[in-house]
């Protein structure tokens, strides 16, 4: 079985073409190739749809997040989490925390992440996939935070 679940605290629907409009007001007029990148997240997020829940990160991480026996659970998230509160930080790495310890072979776990690499200043954006039940950390790649480019690492593997 696949499925997805998602939450924002405030979400906002693509399908809506004055929200879509809206989001493509905020990209600069000189930045014509992030726009087309928009643009085409737009078209896939409406062909594709999904049901973003209006909800605390913590609260619903900590509510949804449990691996399945015969199901890889995989929690990802994107240049989000400087903008949490510290409690909502807490919260959620709590919630990593338990399902990492539930994990098993047959009820893996996985965090996927892009966010700031907290080892350079500003850029680049950090691509990191942490397994478990090992608990292996993967840096699989530095991105640009608006998806201008992509320095695709492999799966090497690095040190917790």
């Amino acid at each position: 079985m696949v499925s997805r679940a998602a939450c924002d605290q405030a979400p906002l629907d693509v399908n809506d073409d004055d929200t879509a409009l809206r989001l493509q007001a905020y990209v600069w007029a000189d930045q014509p190739a992030r726009l087309a990148r928009l643009r085409g997240a737009i078209a896939i997020a409406r062909s594709t749809p999904a049901t973003v829940e209006a909800a605390d990160a913590g609260a619903w991480t900590e509510s949804r997040l449990a691996p399945s026996e015969g199901r890889a659970t995989v929690l990802f998230h994107s240049v989000m989490w400087q903008y949490m509160p510290r409690e909502t930080q807490k919260t959620v790495s709590e919630a990593i925390h338990t399902a990492a310890s539930a994990a098993t072979a047959a009820a893996p776990f996985a965090w996927l992440r892009m966010e700031p690499d907290p080892s350079q200043e500003g850029f680049p954006m950090a691509v990191r996939l942490t397994i478990w039940p090992d608990g292996q950390n993967y840096h699989l790649a530095n991105v640009h935070p608006h998806g201008a480019w992509v320095e695709w690492l492999g799966e090497q593997a690095v040190s917790p």
